[in-house]
């Protein structure tokens, strides 16, 4: 994801945030591991994806940061409860926010949530509906 795109996501949720009066701390620079601090004692870390939406309704979050090295490798690593707390995934086309424990996703890579759809795959069943715009997780 290039940055711009990533930044409607993030300023999305602090803008949600905010008007939930949830203190938001951005970082200084892009080096850092998670896209925002939130919450009071303790902090939680946040990193933000934007989930795209597959043709048979399912929106798909990817649990991975990616770095290139050279021109035809890149290394994705899975976030891990040693960089971030938690990962939100934003969907742009009606602004929902997923918000997950980082522990929930035991290392996968992916999960896919079934939105205002039924899922044709039966191992895909499994509800996310306790994490949709959770908020309260995050104060």
């Amino acid at each position: 994801m290039n940055n711009k795109k990533g930044d409607v996501g993030k300023y999305a949720l602090v803008a949600e945030l905010l008007k939930k009066d949830i203190i938001v701390c951005l970082p200084v620079s892009d080096g850092t591991r998670f896209d925002l601090i939130c919450g009071s004692k303790p902090f939680k870390r946040l990193q933000i994806k934007e989930m795209f939406t597959e043709k048979r309704g399912a929106h798909i979050l990817l649990n991975y940061s990616q770095n290139s090295r050279g021109k035809l490798r890149s290394i994705k690593k899975v976030y891990s409860k040693d960089y971030i707390d938690f990962l939100v995934g934003y969907v742009r086309e009606d602004g929902t926010f997923y918000i997950i424990p980082i522990e929930e996703l035991k290392g996968r890579r992916s999960i896919v949530i079934w939105h205002n759809s039924k899922p044709k795959i039966k191992a895909h069943q499994r509800g996310w509906n306790h994490i949709h715009n959770r908020f309260d997780l995050l104060a």
